[in-house]
């Protein structure tokens, strides 16, 4: 019984907030729509912020799958350079170290490819959350700009 006291007493409070909103905006409707606006103007603000960090995000994740990608680029010249010199070595002592050198450098590139997958997937992701932030952004902005235009012009 006292829950449901608690949850009526919600509602009235709630029914009367309510009708003192409309009442104020019968009294002042271009008051109340410039307060809709500064509201609007708020959440845009708001919206600016994520913007950024998204922003910040993406260039970090970028970073990273440039940095990855940019060791695995040099490991495998070096497996080349490698190959290279395996395939015009006569010395067989001098080979064997070659061989070893070579394989122990493809088992780091093949231990490094999902790791190299995997940054370049979180780049991508946060390159399109950006670019759909971004485009969220402009169309509240865009919808901002002509509420303003709306009410100067009323």
């Amino acid at each position: 019984m006292l829950n449901f006291l608690r949850h009526f007493a919600g509602v009235k409070t709630d029914q009367a907030m309510q009708a003192g909103l409309e009442a104020l905006v019968r009294w002042d409707p271009k008051g109340a729509t410039e307060a809709e606006l500064r509201t609007m103007e708020q959440h845009l603000d708001d919206l600016g912020m994520e913007v950024a960090q998204a922003r910040g995000a993406y260039d970090r994740e970028q970073k990273e799958a440039d940095a990855i990608r940019s060791l695995l680029n040099q490991r495998m010249a070096a497996a080349e350079m490698l190959q290279t010199q395996l395939s015009a070595e006569a010395d067989p002592i001098r080979k064997g170290q070659l061989e070893k050198s070579l394989v122990t450098l493809l088992d780091m590139l093949e231990d490094m490819t999902p790791e190299v997958e995997r940054e370049t997937s979180e780049a991508a992701d946060a390159k399109d959350f950006l670019g759909m932030l971004e485009q969220t952004y402009a169309d509240a902005g865009a919808k901002l700009k002509e509420a303003r235009r709306q009410l100067e012009r009323a």
